[in-house]
């Protein structure tokens, strides 16, 4: 069941980032359901699942293996990504196992040259974090991508181009933003203990 608040495009960008993660665990061969969601204890992906779930923020980045339910209920879930992706001709199904298609094989292809909006904060000390952008009108698709990011990485927009919020940003965010050359429009602060700021990036 979905969290009252979440939207049908935030439905759609976490069913996107699944999808990737399911066709990449599939590179190298055949893999029960079991398997692929031993993969993904490893690789951190439940926080997707327990995002899109509105699960407290203090709960996130608990291991998925110290509750039985929530670890069934995500194995539903891939199990149900599994079969959309099925009926979309990306992958196959025989004896319990799931297998990559040539069409999986080719949107995998075109998914990872897409930048991801959907990035796991870094762990540690969380500071407030306040980001302020200015990037021009012909790159709204950039705009679009950036506002979606840190939407999904938990921070509040103060106003169109300020957000703010307490969150550990994880390398993979700042990899994208030199990949999309972002990083001469975007200022980064971080509160201090003093209270005054001090910029990251």
């Amino acid at each position: 069941m979905l969290a009252r608040n979440t939207t049908s495009d935030e439905v759609k960008l976490a069913y996107g980032a699944l999808k990737l993660f399911l066709l990449e665990a599939l590179q190298v061969g055949a893999a029960t359901v079991g398997e692929i969601v031993d993969i993904s204890m490893r690789n951190s992906k439940p926080f997707l699942y327990r995002k899109i779930h509105g699960m407290p923020e203090h709960r996130m980045h608990r291991p998925i293996l110290e509750d039985r339910v929530e670890r069934l209920r995500y194995h539903q879930a891939v199990s149900k990504a599994l079969y959309k992706l099925k009926a979309e001709g990306f992958v196959t199904a025989s004896d319990h196992e799931w297998k990559r298609t040539g069409k999986g094989k080719q949107a995998l292809e075109k998914l990872q040259m897409r930048p991801t909006r959907h990035f796991t904060p870094a762990p540690g000390a969380k500071e407030l974090k306040i980001i302020t952008f200015d990037i021009p009108e012909r790159s709204r698709a950039l705009r679009d991508w950036l506002r979606a990011a840190l939407r999904n990485l938990g921070m509040t927009k103060l106003q169109q181009s300020v957000w703010a919020g307490s969150v550990a940003l994880p390398e993979e965010f700042f990899e994208a933003l030199r990949r999309l050359h972002l990083l001469s429009h975007v200022e980064i602060f971080a509160a201090t203990k003093s209270g005054t700021l001090k910029q990251l990036r």
